[in-house]
């Protein structure tokens, strides 16, 4: 898609994962020339994924409701993380999310 007005989370796949479920609703690989990256995230109670970069792509997190622990940084330390919370990650920055609740952490 060369230019994005628009999409919604039934019009993209479901990523599944042993730790959560993605639907990417913007990024580069769908959206040319998106610097950003956005999509709904749900993370599995007592689940998180590893450490990870998204090059040349900013990202947002905001968390819609549960509780876990975030990093942003190469060997950062977690931080708590909870409903109402944005968490800036710059591009090229080496980031992981984790749940440390029994119910799920849903993310934007």
């Amino acid at each position: 898609m060369s230019s994005l007005t628009g999409r919604r989370p039934d019009e993209v796949p479901t990523r599944v994962f042993d730790w959560g479920t993605i639907k990417w609703l913007v990024t580069p690989h769908l959206d040319k020339g998106a610097g950003l990256t956005t999509g709904e995230v749900i993370v599995y109670p007592g689940q998180g994924h590893a450490p990870h970069v998204h090059p040349n792509e900013e990202e947002v997190i905001y968390v819609i409701s549960g509780e876990g622990t975030q990093t942003v940084g190469d060997g950062a330390e977690p931080f708590a993380i909870k409903a109402g919370d944005a968490v800036y990650i710059p591009a090229n920055t080496v980031h992981s999310t984790y749940n440390t609740t029994w119910s799920p952490l849903r993310l934007v």
